[in-house]
This record gives C-alpha cells, sequence and structure tokens, in this order.
C-alpha cells in the first residue's frame, strides 16, 4: 500500500522575509496509486480561499524527493497545504505555516521607545495589550510585503499604539474644547499616510 511520509516538519511558524519549503514523499508500492498526487493550498483569508494542484503520479519511485515552495501572498495568518494519493486508501498529509503579523516585530520596548516619557504611566501589560489590539487591527486591513521588513508599518503600529492609550481617557470619544464637547477623528492623518500602500482593497 503506498503513503505519504512528510520530509519536513508539519506545523511551523516563519516571518514574511523566509521562505516556507516543504517536502514529502510516497513510499510503498506505488502500483496501488490511483490518478495524481493533489495538492490542496488554503490561504488565511481572501477568495478564492483554496486551490488544487495535481502532481503526475506516474513515473515515480519510492525514493524520489518532493520539496516545494509556498510564497506568503495573502499577509499574515496560517497557510495549510494538504498532500493526498489515493489508492486501496486514501493517505492525506497536512502541513501548516504560521505567518505572524507584523506587531511580533515590534516589542513593548520598542513602544516605550517610542512613546518617550509619557509612557511612564503605562504598564508592560497595558502596552502589550495595546498592541496585540493595534496589531490585529492593522493585520485586518493592511497586506505585508514578503520580500522586506516593512518599516512604515511598523512605526504606523506604534502610533496606533499610541492613539489607543491617548484615547483611553475619553471613553466616549468625546473632548472638551473651548467651543463645546467635539467628538474625535475615527482616523489619524499620520496612521493613515504610512499604512495607505499597503491598504487592502475591499470589492462588495
Amino acid at each position: 500500500m503506498a503513503t505519504l511520509e512528510a520530509l519536513t516538519p508539519l506545523d511551523v511558524t516563519m516571518s514574511f522575509e523566509d521562505p516556507w519549503e516543504f517536502g514529502f514523499r510516497v513510499i510503498g508500492d506505488l502500483d496501488d496509486l490511483v490518478g495524481d498526487i493533489t495538492l490542496e493550498v488554503t490561504w488565511p483569508r481572501g477568495e478564492p480561499t483554496t486551490t488544487q494542484i495535481q502532481i503526475p503520479s506516474h513515473g515515480l519511485d519510492g525514493d524520489q524527493e518532493m520539496y516545494l515552495t509556498q510564497p506568503f501572498t495573502r499577509g499574515s495568518g496560517t497557510y495549510s497545504i494538504s498532500a493526498s494519493i489515493l489508492g486501496p486508501e486514501e493517505d492525506v498529509l497536512v502541513f501548516t505555516c504560521t505567518v505572524p503579523g507584523v506587531n511580533q516585530g515590534v516589542t513593548v520596548t520598542d513602544v516605550r521607545n517610542y512613546l518617550g516619557a509619557s509612557v511612564a504611566a503605562w504598564s508592560d501589560e497595558d502596552l502589550e495589550l495595546a498592541l496585540r489590539a493595534e496589531g490585529a487591527a492593522q493585520d485586518a486591513r493592511c497586506r505585508y510585503p514578503t520580500e522586506e521588513p516593512a518599516y512604515d508599518l511598523r512605526e504606523a503600529l506604534c502610533r496606533r499604539v499610541a492613539v489607543n492609550l491617548a484615547r483611553r481617557g475619553l471613553p466616549l470619544g468625546m473632548q472638551a474644547t473651548e467651543v463645546g464637547a467635539a467628538r474625535l477623528s475615527t482616523t489619524d492623518p499620520e496612521i493613515r499616510r504610512l499604512e495607505q500602500p499597503y491598504r487592502k482593497v475591499l470589492v462588495g
């Protein structure tokens, strides 16, 4: 009976700068195979979320190793690739790769350095919670480049945290002015400028 054997770890975490290479081979009685090897790639978000690739099984031998590279074209999240073969029984290998959002490149220390003296009132726990929240918000709105670090996005994330903390004392989103209460803007011009080249375009 033919089965699949993984040649690389099934579950990994990688950054955008690293290529994700996964490998496997078919062992056992290859004459039992029915049809081709099927790869099903699932992206973390967007449409279509899944695509299939067929690898011809004709001419394979049990010692032939197959390695493939999957680019991180959908930003951060969990990418999944399943390899399956069909014979007397089906055999499936599932490889997953988690790509953290850009906030994983920004630490609490980075935020403290960015905020300077104004950060003294906030604990590391406060900063960590704000960093996680704003990292998730940025991740939902931006695509990250795959070939180089996005320093402008990291700068924008630090500013997001600064805005988050500054507004915690204004739970209703209102600020007193000389002419009365004014509603705060929901967007920050500098954050918008830094993130604009990476903003996702929503259709429909």
